[in-house]
């Protein structure tokens, strides 16, 4: 059946006129299937019961913590889920904030076309997709790894790292590495007077290089 291949998306949403540009938007799109939620609470039940693959996220709810909180509760909650969230233009830099603490992505109220709001669904689950892959790589590693985009801003990072760096993922994802090091694919890291081999990899994912920094136990030990 079609149904069962569908990208599954949840909306928690409660403005009506949102809820009807939501609803056209995915309208006999049989690749995609569309729930509805206009409260908090219900929709965090709708998530977990029907198996979502994403969640559209209003974050001014009646019922939700507000701002920020309810997106970190909706998290906390259902941390397997991918959500993109959406933000009125005065709150922009709300979503940039919501996507550096885990959200795929933001979009703007009123500023959002059919379309755009597809793409940017479809995206946001095919990256979740990469990023879980990911993870569970970072998981399994015996070494610590940081993961850097482009601006070589810490995207991922493992507990070994976090243990190495004396750093947590949360105050340091979304923010730059301030650490000097080279494009060569070894070096050593000079780490608080100790040195440490460093063995540095690209990898791209959708269309963006990231940079995968392991780092040895020693100087000799470079990967």
């Amino acid at each position: 059946m079609v149904v069962d291949v569908a990208l599954k998306i949840l909306s928690i949403e409660d403005y009506k006129p949102d809820q009807i540009l939501i609803s056209k938007a995915f309208k006999d799109r049989h690749n995609f299937a569309l729930f509805q939620m206009d409260k908090f609470e219900k929709g965090i039940e709708a998530a977990r019961g029907n198996r979502v693959d994403i969640v559209l996220l209003d974050l001014n709810l009646p019922d939700s913590p507000g701002n920020l909180e309810t997106y970190k509760e909706f998290s906390r909650q259902c941390p397997n889920i991918p959500v993109v969230v959406f933000t009125s233009m005065a709150d922009e830099q709300m979503g940039l904030q919501a996507v550096r603490l885990g959200a795929q992505d933001y979009l703007i109220k009123g500023k959002t076309s059919n379309q755009v709001l597809i793409n940017a669904v479809q995206f946001a689950f095919e990256r979740h997709r990469d990023e879980l892959f990911i993870r569970t790589f970072l998981t399994q590693s015996a070494k610590p790894i940081v993961v850097l985009n482009w601006k070589n801003e810490v995207r991922w990072i493992n507990e070994l790292a976090e243990d190495l760096f004396h750093r947590s993922a949360a105050e340091w994802v979304g923010r730059i590495f301030d650490f000097e090091f080279s494009e060569n694919p070894q070096f050593n890291l000079n780490l608080d007077g100790d040195v440490v081999g460093v063995a540095r990899s690209e990898v791209e994912i959708r269309g963006e290089i990231f940079h995968v920094l392991t780092f040895g136990e020693s100087s000799t030990t470079l990967f």
